[in-house]
């Protein structure tokens, strides 16, 4: 005969404090459990709304690449981005020189105030037909100073001055100096810039006369016989870059764009102002993108000289510095914002793709680099 086990009676004070603090600890338990659960998801719904931030740069030599499409960015140090994995960063070993503007397999390299050219080969990673090319009192605080188109590269050498180089040959075959119009016996030529897109070159000219005015003066070459096409004088405008597109080119002023046509037919169209100053653009699909002094990139439609709704890109510190360029891979835009003048060295790359206007990526760069260049091939 088995004997009875005897159960312990809630009556009893010990029994009573044991189930009270089993019954604390699991309460305690569940609310630990469900706070996880719910902090956790709240964690994957805020990574999947926010810009990706990239993790910092890997310092691993670039091998040699067969495929030439790449991102550029030149400092004390050159980096190589893949644009489809921004993340993965290749380090060069050496620094860049003057300004870069990007080609088709090829990123193009011009010191105006020496002389010094150079292609950097997309795909072997090296900087080849390093050579000088003869230029003189060119004003470096101006811009862009050089345009590749086809198999050649526009180079402003001179004020009013702009050299064809070959990249095939590795020779400059042709130097255009563009007539001042003579509106004034002391009319001269001073900072010079260069673009390209199509078959047309322009060259834009600040021209000061002896009674120091200035006028703009927009020139159009066709390339293939380095014929001027048209003149246009656009005023006393103060200029920050020149983007060409087919058939015309945006004359990008401090707080305004003048889409200047190849036809002399067409007169040119300027666009509404814009609250914040302008630092760069670039054109992609047919339409001018704008980057300005908020980190903003803005839409410009080059029929009709309209502005869309400005688009915020994600920056550490605004306003963002003079230095400040973009460039595009298909869609997507990338931009290099540069610190203001107490942040000289600070630079972010940040990415927007131009259909969806979706600000996605950015990568913070080392100070120490000071990168302050970007192109894309």
């Amino acid at each position: 005969m088995l004997g009875r086990t005897s159960i312990p009676s809630l009556r009893d004070p010990r029994t009573r404090r044991i189930a009270i603090t089993a019954g604390i600890l699991v309460v305690v338990v569940w609310a630990v459990a469900l706070t996880y659960v719910a902090l956790r998801g709240t964690t994957r719904s805020t990574r999947s709304t926010t810009t990706r931030t990239a993790p910092p740069l890997s310092a691993r030599p670039a091998p040699s690449h067969d495929d030439p499409h790449a991102l550029w960015l030149f400092g004390f140090d050159t980096l190589r981005l893949d644009p489809a994995h921004p993340t993965r960063v290749g380090h060069l070993g050496y620094a860049a020189f003057g300004d870069v503007a990007g080609a088709p397999g090829r990123v193009i390299l011009y010191d105006a105030t020496t002389g010094r050219f150079g292609v950097l080969d997309a795909e072997t990673n090296r900087i080849v037909d390093n050579t000088t090319i003869g230029s003189r009192d060119v004003d470096r605080d101006v811009r862009p100073l050089l345009a590749p188109l086809g198999d050649a590269a526009w180079l402003v050498t001179a004020p009013g001055s702009i050299t064809r180089h070959a990249l095939t040959s590795g020779s400059s075959d042709r130097t255009v100096a563009l007539p001042v119009p003579v509106a004034d016996a002391g009319a001269r030529a001073v900072g010079t810039r260069v673009a390209a897109a199509g078959s047309t070159v322009w060259a834009v000219v600040d021209v000061v006369v002896a009674a120091g005015r200035r006028d703009v003066v927009a020139y159009a070459l066709d390339a293939g016989t380095e014929r001027i096409v048209t003149t246009r004088s656009l005023g006393d405008v103060d200029v920050v870059t020149v983007v060409a597109l087919p058939g015309r080119a945006a004359v990008v002023t401090r707080n305004h764009v003048i889409v200047v046509p190849v036809s002399a037919n067409v007169p040119p169209t300027a666009s509404p102002g814009v609250p914040v100053a302008l630092h760069d653009g670039v054109g992609v699909d047919g339409a001018v993108w704008l980057l300005d002094d908020a980190a903003q990139l803005t839409r410009l439609d080059p029929a009709t000289a309209t502005l869309a709704r400005p688009i915020p890109l994600p920056a550490s510190a605004r306003p963002v510095g003079a230095g400040s360029r973009v460039v595009a891979t298909g869609s997507t835009l990338w931009a290099l914002l540069t610190g203001p003048p107490g942040q000289p060295f600070h630079a972010v790359l940040a990415s927007l793709d131009a259909h969806s206007g979706r600000s996605a990526f950015a990568l913070g760069l080392p100070d120490d680099l000071a990168i302050a260049a970007l192109a894309a091939t």
